[in-house]
């Protein structure tokens, strides 16, 4: 036979096209013929891609996902310091005696030793329980009882916090909660899911009963001080048992309060401004003031208590780290605890030898979340950090 001088040796070679076509076709065959082989050969597939580009994601998000369930634990806080008790010799300006008790932070000193190295991560808060008594739409009884103690009245046990809300916000405590830069003086918020138990609403008036001793007790020794006339001094111990009648009004009704405190404790908070928690107290002047120094003594230091800055007398005084959501979004764990243990360090030392404690709340939530272990790699004492330091 003779040979087609347009073809050539070995196989005929096909384009890109007729081969494509050839091997849908054969494809086509098979699947007609082995239906339920290729509908388990699809899905198992489907399946390895699905859950591959699943596990991909998680381990990209897996930093964010940590860092969310933490902070739902334990609020979005970095670094917590607060007093604890310590016994001392104490001159009050009247008298001299052993105290055992936990000295209230002065948060003016901390913003000026800590803003140098970490300017505004700062925020504080004076965290006391209370009574809500409920004086609005009650019975006879207490609605005829319109001055303290409102004992008639029924009253529910919670927890009264008293913030600087435009900073906690800003250092990144409660983000997107729809709360105001600062609550107006005589308003609270409270979440929806204590609204609804109390029954009430945004414009509701109740009182709040607080214990005022502690707080007190530490602005009268700073009155003392100020007077240089003896007579005119108050004994501290003098102030035992004050109890403030706060009228308040509900100002705003929250769904949640995320971020700002651990979801165990957050549904029944209620929120007041820092900056007006002192003029509360003197114009609803605290009951159970021992009558030992004349009355005018207890009239001119409310007048001063007015005008006290309240943040200078904080039980608790919070820090978060700059650019915390991409330190904290790190993959590489250790990286984090270098740089949280390393801003705890330089703050605790800048806030000096005190009796404090100090907690990192987010980390230690993060290390049992990681593996790693719930215990801090150093103990914090009297504000300063045990072991090295990176320089």
């Amino acid at each position: 036979m003779e040979k087609d001088p347009n073809m050539k040796d070995g196989l005929k070679r096909h384009g890109i096209l007729s081969s494509t076509g050839f091997y849908i076709k054969s494809s086509a065959r098979e699947v007609r013929r082995r239906k339920l082989y290729f509908c388990l050969a699809l899905i198992s597939t489907l399946l390895v891609v699905a859950a591959t580009a699943v596990s991909q994601t998680i381990l990209h998000y897996a930093p964010l996902i940590f860092l969310q369930s933490s902070e739902s634990k334990a609020g979005a806080i970095d670094l917590s310091v607060s007093p604890i008790g310590v016994g001392f010799t104490e001159y009050d300006g009247v008298d001299t005696e052993y105290v055992s008790k936990s000295l209230l932070l002065n948060t003016s000193r901390i913003y000026s030793q800590v803003d140098p190295i970490y300017p505004g991560v700062t925020a504080a808060r004076y965290s006391t329980s209370c009574r809500l008594r409920l004086t609005q739409n009650q019975d006879a009884s207490c609605r005829s009882t319109s001055t303290p103690p409102y004992t008639n009245c029924p009253y529910y046990s919670t927890t009264f916090v008293i913030q600087n809300t435009g900073r906690e916000s800003s250092i990144g405590m409660g983000v997107d909660l729809g709360l105001p830069n600062r609550i107006p003086e005589g308003g609270i918020v409270i979440t929806s899911k204590l609204a609804s138990y109390l029954g009430l609403k945004t414009g509701d008036s109740l009182v709040v009963q607080v214990d005022v001793t502690q707080i007190l007790r530490e602005v009268v020794i700073q009155y003392n001080f100020k007077q240089t006339v003896a007579s005119k001094r108050i004994n501290d111990n003098q102030l035992y048992n004050s109890i403030a009648y706060l009228p308040v009004y509900v100002y705003q009704v929250v769904s949640k309060l995320d971020g700002k405190f651990p979801d165990d404790s957050a549904d029944d908070m209620v929120l007041s401004e820092y900056q007006y928690f002192f003029s509360q107290i003197a114009d609803h002047r605290p009951t159970n003031y021992a009558n030992t120094y004349s009355h005018t003594n207890y009239l001119q230091f409310i007048n001063f208590l007015a005008t006290e800055d309240p943040q200078n007398y904080a039980n608790v005084v919070s820090f978060n780290i700059p650019d915390r959501l991409k330190v904290y979004t790190n993959s590489n764990f250790d990286d984090v605890q270098d740089k949280i243990i390393y801003f705890a360090g330089k703050v605790t030392d800048a806030i000096g030898i005190y009796p404090f404690q100090a907690k990192l709340p987010v980390y230690e939530e993060l290390a049992n979340l990681t593996l790693k272990g719930g215990k801090l790699p150093r103990e914090f004492v009297l504000g300063s950090v045990e072991g090295e330091k990176k320089s």
